[in-house]
């Protein structure tokens, strides 16, 4: 399922993303990329109501710009997923 990010706060050290129309799952697996970076002091992921809300990822890094944290975590995550396609094909 894919959605449309929409940044709700975006600071250098701080940023609050919201996953319109998508899966929670798929931020929880940025989240636990994100986590693997040693600079981040907290990153989590949010859902008030599964039917009123949308997902919402938060990070805070003092030491690294949150925007790159975010972006290297999603091309680890679009790594794993695509040896995982490519496993199923063969």
């Amino acid at each position: 399922m894919s959605g449309e990010t929409k940044v709700l706060k975006q600071e250098k050290n701080y940023l609050e993303l919201e996953f319109v129309g998508g899966d929670p799952a798929v931020l929880s697996v940025v989240r636990d990329y994100a986590v693997g970076d040693k600079d981040v002091e907290f990153a989590g992921c949010t859902l008030e109501h599964p039917q009123l809300a949308h997902p919402k990822l938060i990070l805070r890094s003092e030491k690294k710009d949150v925007s790159k944290i975010v972006a290297d975590a999603v091309k680890k995550a679009s790594k794993t997923f695509d040896s995982i396609r490519s496993g199923i094909k063969k």
